[in-house]
């Protein structure tokens, strides 16, 4: 059996985290792009990090992510856009 994650924050590459660390939204609004093609988009609370983003949005579609991730390893996953 293969163990794979699920329910986890996103860690993120850019540092904005660490100046919104605990900063929480509600009704924010997240694109998420592959290979130049949105992959999904969807609406929901996010809650800032040291390390990235978690909450209710990046929860929910955590293993969505990590499955893109995995078709991804030659071209990153983008995470488009986060409107508030």
């Amino acid at each position: 059996m293969t163990i794979r994650p699920a329910l986890v924050g996103l860690e993120t590459v850019e540092k904005y985290g660490k100046m919104l660390d605990g900063a929480e939204f509600n009704d924010c609004k997240i694109d998420v792009m592959w290979n130049g093609k949105l992959q999904f988009s969807d609406r929901g609370n996010m809650k800032f990090t040291s390390y990235g983003v978690e909450g209710e949005l990046m929860l929910t579609h955590s293993r969505r992510l990590y499955k893109c991730s995995k078709m991804a390893e030659a071209n990153p996953i983008k995470l488009k856009s986060i409107s508030i």
